[in-house]
């Protein structure tokens, strides 16, 4: 199985110091205007699960977005409120409930989480099982596992999001997801990637997603959402 991640960050990625920088913001715009329809675009070409992950501000500022994501059937992820690294934010629970108060009153049914920046705190991950079923913050395997307080974990990985990759080669992304996927295909285990609409967004990138979920289809692995995944291993016994 391979789970299509998408964080819809926005301007809320950017922190009250890009207030003036209106390049940097129209950055994050695009993503929103042209990236993520490009993406969605591509997903339906495939027929493709997706999980969206969504800062609460965000979701106040484009609420077209959320309820067209909603309303397509797709998966909404918790991203913090503010898109603060849960390390700074001073109160979590606040926090927590503010992005979680925005996305539902705009019709999504959240039931997981993944920290911004993904630094995910001790404060932030207390207050998680008050409200989630999964994280998908941590990189302490290549499968899903169970963390103490008993939410699933569903694992990330720096080379498995398009970011690091950025300013520079798309085909060096292409290629570790593509190899990603045929190890993870071999030993028949989860893979989740992260994209993001302004990075993976643009025309000239924008088909390294769609060769990856054309050797999905080779291969005989289904796309997943988040909550899916986490159901599967939750009914394995973790």
């Amino acid at each position: 199985m391979i789970a299509i991640t998408i964080d819809v960050d926005g301007e809320a990625g950017l922190g009250d110091g890009y207030a003036l920088r209106l390049s940097s913001r129209s950055e994050r715009v695009y993503g929103l205007v042209r990236g993520l329809p490009r993406m969605l675009g591509v997903l339906d070409e495939f027929g493709a699960a997706a999980t969206f992950y969504v800062p609460g501000v965000t979701a106040l500022a484009w609420p077209d977005v959320v309820r067209e994501l909603v309303a397509r059937g797709f998966e909404i992820g918790h991203h913090g409120h503010t898109h603060t690294r849960p390390d700074l934010v001073a109160d979590a629970r606040a926090e927590i409930a503010d992005g979680l108060a925005a996305l539902t009153s705009l019709g999504a049914d959240v039931r997981g989480y993944r920290a911004p920046c993904w630094e995910l705190s001790p404060a932030t991950l207390d207050v998680l099982p008050e409200h989630f079923e999964w994280d998908s913050s941590l990189m302490g395997d290549d499968r899903p596992y169970v963390l103490p307080n008993g939410l699933i974990e569903l694992p990330v990985h720096w080379s498995l999001d398009d970011a690091p990759y950025f300013p520079g080669d798309v085909r060096a992304l292409e290629h570790t997801w593509r190899s990603e996927l045929a190890v993870a295909a071999a030993e028949v285990r989860p893979l989740t990637l992260t994209l993001h609409p302004e990075i993976l967004g643009r025309p000239s990138r924008i088909d390294a997603l769609r060769r990856v979920l054309d050797d999905a289809r080779r291969l005989g692995v289904r796309t997943i959402t988040h909550a899916a995944l986490a159901g599967s291993v939750r009914s394995a016994g973790g």
